[in-house]
């Protein structure tokens, strides 16, 4: 049986914080559940999968050039 790895919350937020840049989004109360049903209803995307796709799209920025890890 293969052996299952864990990787520890600080591994985590390490590799995420080397690989990502992070953007706080401010809402008026009560607009968040709107904005994720429409996300999810519409395109089928999380919240933070439409506004990424939203943006990438308006930048013309290549879905594969969009991963972190892709490497010029």
């Amino acid at each position: 049986m293969a052996r299952k790895t864990y990787t520890s919350p600080q591994v985590k937020a390490r590799w995420n914080k080397k690989n990502y840049d992070r953007i706080a989004i401010l809402l008026p109360k009560g607009m968040k559940e709107p904005f994720r049903e429409f996300a999810e209803k519409e395109y089928g995307l999380s919240m933070n999968g439409y506004i990424n796709w939203k943006v990438r799209t308006i930048l013309g920025i290549p879905e594969e050039r969009w991963h972190p890890m892709y490497k010029e």
